[in-house]
């Protein structure tokens, strides 16, 4: 894969940047400094959940840019991409679903041990869908930092070429 522009470089770098930093609000959303006040644990989700959607915009938004899109298929952008658009929507339901689970549990009593069976379920659910959306988002960006998907020739040679 060659990365040959700058605006793709800048992309994929952006498009890392936030999944990086909805690891880091993954990680520190457990620590008992963060727990010790209902508020900020809700600020830290508010501000993870707005990272997380501009993530998943900033990969539309590499969607809409390619030829492919463009030209009009976007049926076959859909269908090269559609494990990543399930696991960015299945991520961020089972996000929402546990911040909103842990603050209800949380907000009168934040350093209470309140850990029933149901949130152990949707923790790791929700885990185990953060990594897999880690890697499908991953693989996307990387995909689509490829300028052939920016190429007319390449598109429609491809084009000609699956019939």
């Amino acid at each position: 894969m060659v990365l040959g522009k700058g605006v793709y470089v800048f992309t994929l770098v952006t498009q890392h940047i936030f999944i990086f930093i909805d690891i880091i609000f993954n990680c520190i959303s457990d620590k008992v400094f963060i727990r010790k006040n209902s508020t900020i644990l809700f600020v830290v989700f508010i501000v993870q959940d707005a990272f997380l959607l501009m993530a998943v915009t900033c990969l539309c938004f590499s969607l809409f840019r390619t030829n492919v899109f463009k030209a009009g298929f976007v049926e076959l952008l859909l269908y090269g991409f559609k494990g990543t658009i399930i696991f960015a929507a299945l991520y961020i339901i089972l996000t929402v679903s546990l911040q909103t689970f842990l603050l209800l549990l949380r907000w009168e009593q934040p350093i209470d041990y309140n850990w029933p069976g149901l949130l152990s379920a949707l923790y790791i659910i929700q885990r185990f869908f953060a990594v897999l959306f880690y890697y499908f988002y991953k693989r996307s960006s990387l995909r689509l930092s490829d300028h052939r998907f920016y190429d007319e020739e390449w598109v429609k040679h491809t084009l000609t070429h699956s019939n």
